[in-house]
């Protein structure tokens, strides 16, 4: 991936989009992590973390 340089709006820095990307993939690997410890909690099967074979 190239490592094509954006200035975002809240910092005043440059960050790659590369490193956009990581960001955002770590983060919603973050929300299915709490989403699958809540439904556990209500004795509900986890939510699958594998998004493209995801049922729902």
């Amino acid at each position: 991936m190239e490592c094509i340089q954006v200035i975002v709006s809240w910092m005043d820095k440059q960050l790659s989009k590369t490193h956009i990307l990581r960001h955002v993939m770590t983060h919603k690997i973050h929300h299915i992590g709490q989403l699958s410890v809540w439904t556990r909690e209500l004795g509900i099967p986890p939510v699958a973390a594998n998004f493209f074979n995801r049922t729902i």
